[in-house]
């Protein structure tokens, strides 16, 4: 009998699932301490092959219980800038227009090695930081601002959006105007460079063919660009 090539995933999201809950540790510790007595009983034949198809998944669902840990617990290197007035060295991994006068950056911080959700706020087209803002993804920028921790969950079963966002592993957001970021010099990434101006391309000759209703839906969802 083959076995089933989806054990080992389930195993390991099943890890990552019990590492999310602090109060299962003590399940974890007692299914820990059966799978160990079952793979001590189980000795022959078919059982023993069985035991080694047990002990494999419970090897993935360790390394998944593992991998959330290290990754739950791994220290920011922006805490020494939150809430502080900064200039943050960054390269832009993907820009998004949320709205007429909202773009929304990713950026990630050279020095401190983390991601930023940066929103920008204002005229950005005014601002001549660059003639298009898609051809901003891959570049190097000087943003000045202060770095924020996203908000928690304020209630029980609500969205968690500092969760969210740690998910997609940025560590801070940060609200601006068009001028308090500039250009700075470094290589651009050309491959991120490339995808974003497509992508910009794209919208825009949608904004040309639909409704402005529509417009703001369709590109974003029909040509989403994750990092």
């Amino acid at each position: 009998m083959r076995r089933p090539v989806c054990l080992p995933a389930v195993s390991f999201a099943a890890g990552i699932f019990f590492g999310f809950y602090p109060q299962l540790n003590k399940f974890i510790i007692i299914f820990s301490i059966c799978v160990i007595a079952l793979f001590l009983i189980v000795r022959h034949g078919k059982a023993y092959k069985f035991k080694r198809v047990l002990a494999g998944c419970f090897a993935f669902f360790i390394a998944g219980s593992s991998c959330f840990f290290f990754h739950d617990n791994k220290e920011n290197c922006l805490m020494p800038l939150i809430d502080k007035e900064t200039v943050i060295y960054a390269q832009v991994i993907s820009v998004q227009k949320k709205g007429e006068e909202h773009i929304q950056l990713v950026v990630k911080a050279v020095k401190e090695n983390e991601k930023i959700l940066v929103n920008i706020y204002g005229d950005f087209e005014a601002a001549v930081i660059i003639e298009r803002y898609g051809d901003l993804a891959g570049r190097y920028v000087e943003i000045s601002g202060k770095p924020e921790l996203p908000a928690e969950r304020r209630n029980p079963g609500t969205f968690d959006y500092r969760l969210h966002l740690k998910a997609k592993g940025i560590s801070a957001v940060m609200k601006i105007m068009p001028h308090d970021i500039a250009l700075a010099g470094g290589s651009v990434n050309v491959f991120i460079n490339a995808i974003s101006n497509i992508r910009y391309d794209f919208s825009q000759k949608v904004s040309q063919a639909m409704s402005p209703e529509s417009t703001g839906i369709f590109p974003e969802q029909s040509f989403k660009y994750y990092i």
